[in-house]
């Protein structure tokens, strides 16, 4: 049982003053393999064609609720920066949008759809299982798919991202790779350079919840290092991690530039027995508000989302 109310937890952590790094335990690095890693060698396929190229059926594009508050937070978004927003239970409603349709560079949020691209291509290109390709490795790379996609999805490894980035168009024209993003109804995310809209990155996300963009085996190991805790996740969609009931879980990935100065987090919160809650949220700023109060602010979005959304959906302490 809880013994404090929301309200009261906020009011705690305010006049306290707590850093939220006390609740979190810092994964360590896996250590490399020493073992030489064998190369993954897909059959020749300069074009991987969609099985279909009807997009997949799994978006609601319903308006917000009437009921949810979205006052509040249209007031906090207005602090000078550009805000891009998107808030929804997955398999319901819009609950919260803000320009979410502008395409944007969103740092390593980006890099989700990059792994989710690796993934579907690799299975799409050998009769393996999945666990037997992901122990290959691109060419050279001297680290298996495994490693590379866990530095990159777990730490933001920029070394990994490249190499996983170049690898997949090495094996898969562009073409192709914009077939797959059309069919997810991902159409504005591009790599090169990196662009996407909130609403598409979103998108994806729910569909990788849902398991209808990737496999079941796929889809379960993205979400399994999305949801790895790091010494770094101490703010942002992190910031719920003390209001949440317990077997709650996190997922998210975080993302930081200076030019455009960018800061952004995107993920899932699941809480047993309702809906998900997805949260996607990028600002900039051309230096003012600075990077440490554009991280503050999401912060505090993200708790106001979740203190608007427990009275929306009477979740209670226990």
């Amino acid at each position: 049982m809880l013994g404090l109310s929301l309200s009261v937890l906020l009011w705690g952590m305010a006049s306290c003053n707590c850093s939220m790094s006390q609740y979190l335990t810092a994964l360590p690095v896996s250590s490399e393999n020493t073992i030489p890693i064998p190369s993954f060698s897909p059959t020749p396929s300069p074009v991987i064609i969609p099985e279909t190229s009807e997009p997949l059926p799994f978006i609601t594009q319903t308006p917000a609720f009437q009921s949810f508050p979205i006052q509040p937070l249209s007031q906090m978004l207005e602090d000078g920066a550009d805000w891009h927003v998107w808030v929804k239970e997955l398999g319901g409603r819009v609950l919260f949008e803000w320009r979410s349709d502008e395409v944007i560079h969103p740092a390593s949020i980006v890099k989700v759809p990059l792994g989710m691209l690796v993934l579907e291509t690799l299975e799409k290109g050998t009769e393996e299982p999945l666990d037997l390709v992901l122990d290959k490795g691109p060419t050279g790379a001297g680290r298996s798919y495994r490693q590379l996609l866990r530095a990159m999805l777990v730490y933001s490894e920029e070394d990994a991202t490249e190499i996983l980035e170049r690898d997949l168009f090495e094996r898969v024209h562009q073409k192709a790779v914009q077939q797959i993003l059309d069919r997810w109804q991902a159409p504005s995310i591009r790599f090169r350079p990196r662009r996407a809209s909130i609403h598409d990155l979103s998108t994806l996300w729910e569909c990788l919840y849902t398991r209808q963009c990737l496999s079941e085996s796929a889809s379960e190991q993205i979400l399994t290092w999305l949801a790895e805790e790091t010494s770094s996740d101490n703010g942002r969609l992190w910031t719920l991690k003390p209001y949440l009931p317990e077997e709650s879980r996190i997922y998210n990935k975080r993302g930081s530039m200076t030019i455009p100065l960018t800061v952004g987090d995107c993920g899932l919160v699941e809480i047993p027995y309702y809906p998900v809650l997805l949260i996607c949220i990028v600002g900039q700023s051309q230096g003012e508000p600075n990077f440490d109060r554009l991280h503050q602010k999401i912060g505090e979005f993200v708790q106001e989302v979740w203190v608007l959304w427990q009275d929306y959906r009477e979740i209670k302490d226990e």
